[in-house]
């Protein structure tokens, strides 16, 4: 029997003004955690095409997963100018 798993993990830009990659959210099977995580997307987003100032912006995403394996592609996170810089997984009742 394979238990069930819930993973957040924080995702940052390496460099100020680097729009969110809405495509990972696909591609990691992930989704925002909370209602101002999708605000803070949409605002990187805006932020980046108006080339204004850009405060420090962090986004916890959220996964469900059956197995340990947390499933996040950091490598690839940092190819579109993002990083991961926190995970917890923890198992479902």
């Amino acid at each position: 029997m394979s238990y069930k798993y819930r993973s957040e993990f924080d995702v940052e830009p390496i460099s100020p003004g680097t729009p969110f990659p809405l495509d990972m959210l696909r591609y990691d099977r992930c989704s925002p955690s909370e209602g101002t995580d999708v605000s803070t997307i949409r605002e990187s987003i805006e932020r980046a095409a108006r080339i204004e100032e850009n405060p420090p912006v962090r986004i916890c995403l959220v996964r469900v997963h059956e197995g340990k394996d947390v499933g996040h592609t950091p490598r690839r996170w940092e190819s579109f100018g993002w990083r991961v810089v926190r995970t917890d997984t923890r198992k479902l009742p």
